[in-house]
């Protein structure tokens, strides 16, 4: 924990000389709070979804009761396409307006935990 990995690229353009872009630096921390992950009033880490690959909705189903959290769908660019509070373990969610393509779901819980699952969209 604390190691720092310092990263210097040199960019070369044709024959000219290389250009130095800034140094960057990553700092190794310790791995999530796996507990908080797991627990969205229950444990919601086999929170399902079905059918996937999807067309029209798909059916959420959770381990517990998840009243007080939050699903997203979020886009290959980071857009949160859809965010609802969730008041069941289990419902449909229609995808309405969603293009054809891969997707994270997100489920969120009160105190920031998250559970992601991949969706693909036909």
């Amino acid at each position: 924990m604390g190691t720092e990995i310092n990263n210097t690229a040199y960019i070369y353009f044709d024959l000219n000389s290389r250009l130095l872009p800034n140094t960057t630096t990553n700092i190794i921390v310790a791995n999530a709070n796996t507990a908080a992950i797991a627990n969205v009033a229950g444990n919601t880490a086999n929170f399902s979804m079905s059918p996937n690959p999807a067309h029209n909705t798909i059916q959420i189903k959770t381990g517990s009761d998840v009243t007080g959290g939050r699903l997203e769908i979020i886009d290959a660019l980071g857009r949160t396409c859809i965010s609802i509070s969730m008041m069941s373990n289990e419902f449909t969610l229609p995808l309405n307006g969603l293009a054809q393509g891969m997707y994270l779901v997100n489920m969120v819980n009160t105190s920031g935990g998250i559970v992601t699952r991949k969706l693909i969209v036909e």
